[in-house]
């Protein structure tokens, strides 16, 4: 743990903080709100990388232990709501049901982001965060690809991520349009 003394870590630390406070903030706005704080911070993060500066060059080491290690921790705290008992009284139907729906999203997807011209690596990390439970899925599928480019592999986590919050901002504004075409009378 050497590496949280470092300049590089806090620096990382410090500019993903600002990101998701950012986004927090952002996400209070009319209008934004349907975006949400999670695709906000996303963005303000990528936009950050995409700038290049001598923070950012510092930061680069840093960056890379926050996003294995702390996404990593709220994959599990995120893992802490998932209710099985729920689950379970939801009964075998609705279970057989959402397992051939995941399984088919995550096809379709790998399929469609390969039809598009995306790496393998990107496009199963892609397809595992739409059609199980998004960046935590990435997150969770991205250890189990061997590689030995770890810096490119970190780069497709990212964009992975970003990817399956943008879809999943687009696809809650599509059912939002959609709900009052559906509603019965």
């Amino acid at each position: 743990m050497s590496i949280i003394k470092t300049k590089s870590f806090w620096l990382a630390a410090i500019m993903t903080l600002i990101c998701a406070v950012a986004g927090v903030l952002l996400a209070k706005l009319p209008y934004v709100n349907l975006i949400g704080a999670l695709v906000i911070a996303l963005l303000l993060g990528i936009a950050m990388q995409l700038t290049p500066s001598k923070l950012q060059t510092e930061a680069k080491s840093g960056m890379g232990f926050i996003s294995n290690k702390f996404l990593r921790l709220g994959i599990i705290l995120l893992g802490f709501r998932l209710n099985l008992e729920a689950l379970a009284q939801a009964g075998v139907k609705t279970i057989l049901v959402a397992m051939i729906g995941v399984t088919g999203t995550i096809c379709l997807t790998y399929w469609l982001s390969r039809k598009f011209g995306a790496e393998d690596e990107l496009a199963i990390l892609s397809a595992c965060g739409c059609g199980i439970c998004g960046a935590a899925a990435v997150m969770g599928v991205s250890p189990q690809i061997e590689t030995t480019d770890e810096e490119r592999k970190r780069e497709n986590e990212v964009l992975a991520v970003a990817v399956v919050c943008v879809m999943g901002t687009v696809f809650t504004l599509v059912e939002i349009g959609l709900k009052p075409l559906l509603r019965p009378y």
